[in-house]
């Protein structure tokens, strides 16, 4: 994740068997509550299922770090339970794909604004 040419954290997509991917992601603890996390994951769900095609994601977070876990619902993870002693989270790709179609419309209009925004200063 770059902010400006700042590092702010990693995202890692691990491709698992039968169509189903890993979601791992990092972030500075000076860029946390930022929402830098969430849109890092929302994006790489979108590249998950559009680019890679996965079927499903997965992920986990420890229970001592919530926010991880909100970060994971927004993006429209589901709680499952628990593994090995970490939270565990799923998105299935079919109900991804209304917050993807959510998340198109919405990098649509940002890219609309800034074209009028551009052809109104040249």
């Amino acid at each position: 994740m770059d902010v400006a040419g700042d590092l702010v954290g990693i995202t890692k997509l691990g491709h698992r068997p039968g169509g189903h991917g890993r979601v791992s992601y990092v972030l500075r603890e000076d860029r946390w509550g930022q929402g830098y996390a969430t849109r890092a994951v929302e994006e790489l769900v979108t590249f998950a299922f559009t680019t890679v095609g996965l079927d499903s994601l997965g992920a986990r977070h420890h229970p001592d770090n919530p926010a991880s876990g909100r970060v994971l619902a927004k993006a429209g993870f589901a709680r499952v339970g628990m593994v090995n002693g970490m939270i565990e989270y799923r998105l299935l790709e079919a109900v991804a794909g209304t917050r993807l179609a959510e998340s198109l419309g919405d990098t649509l209009r940002i890219a609309a604004s800034r074209v009028a925004r551009l052809e109104s200063a040249g």
